[in-house]
C-alpha cells in the first residue's frame, strides 16, 4: 500500500494538469474567436458608415443635380427641347470629386419634362438614379392661326403667308388659319387669305390678357414688355412680346416667338419676316395692317417661346429613385 499510493497521487496531478491546459486552450480560443468577432464587426460598422456616408453624399448629389438643372432651365434652353427629343447635361458637384452627374432631360406632352439624374460614386461603389417630372408654369395659348384679332385686318402689298411645317405632335396644327377674326371683325386686301371666324378671338383669355396672366409676364426677364405704344424695328432677343398700347413695327424686322398687342398692330417698311404667332386685342375696323412681311405660321415656336420664359416647375407627387 505505501508503494501504490504515490503513483495514485501522480496520475491525478497529471490528470488535473491536462484539465487545466485543456481549459487554458479552450479559453483562448473563446478570446481568439472574441477578438475576431469585435474586429469584424468594427470592420463591418466601418464599412457600414462608409456605405452610409457614400448614400447620403450620392441622395445629395442626385438633388443638387435635379436642382441646378431646373434653376438653369432658361440658359440651357430646355424650353426648346423638341417632342420625345432626349438631352444629357453633365453636372458639376462642388466638393465632390469622387462622384460624377448627369441629368437626362426628356420632353413629353404639354410642356412636361422628364427628369433623370444619374450619379456615380465608381464602378462599385454606389450609384443613385432620381427621376423628377416638372412642368412649365405657362398659360394656355390659343395657337390655331397665324394672326388672331378682335378687330379688323388690312392686308396691304407685299404680304405673305406660309403654312406651317410644324412636325411635333405635342403643338402641330393640321389646318391652321392665316387669319382667325372675331365674329364682327373684318379683313381686307390680300387673295387667297384663309379666314376663320372664331368667336374666341374676341375673348381676352385667349390672349392671355387676363390680369394676373398679363402682369405674371410681363414681369418675366425674357419677355418685352411695354405698358402703352411701343415702336420697334430689327432684331429683338425677346422671343415674347407685350404691348398694353398700338405696337408699331418699323421694317425690316426679323422675329420669332409670340407677339400680343392690346391696341393693334401695324407694320410699316418692307422686308420683315415674323415666325410665330400674332395677336390682337384692338376692337376697331383697321387694328392690324401689314405690308411688305413674311408671316410664317409657327405654333410651336410660339409655344417654346412662353415655355422659355417662365419657370420650370416639380410636379407634386411624381418623382421617385433607384438605389443601387
Amino acid at each position: 500500500m505505501t508503494r501504490t499510493a504515490p503513483t495514485i497521487t501522480r496520475r491525478a496531478r497529471r490528470s488535473r494538469s491536462g484539465m487545466a491546459l485543456f481549459a487554458a486552450l479552450a479559453l483562448l480560443a473563446l478570446i481568439g474567436t472574441l477578438v475576431a468577432g469585435a474586429f469584424a464587426s468594427a470592420i463591418m460598422l466601418g464599412r457600414s458608415g462608409q456605405m452610409a456616408q457614400t448614400d447620403a453624399a450620392l441622395s445629395m448629389a442626385a438633388d443638387y443635380a435635379l436642382t441646378s438643372v431646373l434653376g438653369e432651365a432658361s440658359s440651357l434652353r430646355l424650353a426648346d427641347i423638341r417632342f420625345g427629343e432626349t438631352v444629357v447635361v453633365p453636372v458639376a458637384l462642388p466638393g465632390q470629386s469622387a462622384l460624377t452627374a448627369r441629368v437626362s432631360v426628356t420632353r413629353l406632352r404639354s410642356g412636361v419634362l422628364w427628369l433623370v439624374a444619374d450619379v456615380s460614386a465608381g464602378s462599385n461603389a454606389g450609384k443613385r438614379r432620381v427621376n423628377l417630372v416638372a412642368r412649365f408654369a405657362a398659360p394656355p395659348l390659343a395657337a390655331d392661326a397665324m394672326i388672331v384679332s378682335a378687330g379688323g385686318v388690312e392686308i396691304g402689298s407685299g404680304v405673305s403667308f406660309e403654312p406651317a411645317f410644324e412636325t411635333e405632335r405635342d403643338c402641330a396644327v393640321p389646318s391652321g388659319a392665316d387669319l382667325a377674326l372675331a365674329p364682327t371683325a373684318r379683313a381686307f386686301g390680300g387673295s387667297g387669305v384663309r379666314i376663320e371666324v372664331r368667336a374666341a378671338a374676341a375673348d381676352s383669355t385667349d390672349y392671355l390678357l387676363d390680369g394676373r396672366t398679363w402682369s405674371t409676364l410681363a414681369a418675366t426677364p425674357g419677355v418685352t414688355y411695354k405698358s402703352d405704344n411701343l415702336t420697334i424695328s430689327g432684331s429683338p432677343t425677346a422671343r415674347v412680346l407685350l404691348v398694353g398700347g398700338r405696337l408699331t413695327i418699323d421694317g425690316p424686322l426679323t422675329f420669332s416667338g409670340l407677339i400680343i398687342a392690346r391696341g393693334g398692330i401695324e407694320m410699316r417698311g418692307t422686308g420683315s419676316v415674323i415666325e410665330g404667332i400674332v395677336m390682337s386685342a384692338a376692337r376697331d375696323s383697321a387694328a392690324v395692317t401689314f405690308s411688305g412681311v413674311r408671316l410664317r405660321f409657327a405654333p410651336c415656336v410660339a409655344l417654346r417661346a412662353v415655355d422659355a420664359a417662365v419657370p420650370l416647375r416639380p410636379v407634386r407627387e411624381r418623382s421617385w429613385g433607384e438605389l443601387f
